[in-house]
């Protein structure tokens, strides 16, 4: 997630959003909280492609 390309970070965010859908427990904790991380990129396209990702998996809290 260090790549200095933005736009291979975004890929990056897409892709790990379409795999943490399939994944469950600790892995797709930690790909959350790679998802929160690159939420917070200096991108605007790469926040918005981590956005997306998050929004697409569900609340937590919801148990989704």
């Amino acid at each position: 997630m260090e790549d200095p390309d933005s736009s291979m970070r975004a890929s990056a965010a897409y892709v790990l959003g379409d795999l943490a859908t399939r994944t469950q427990g600790t892995d797709r904790q930690e790909i959350m909280a790679i998802l929160m991380r690159l939420s917070q990129d200096v991108d605007p396209q790469v926040r918005v492609q981590a956005a997306n990702a998050l929004g697409g998996l569900g609340s937590p809290a919801m148990g989704e």
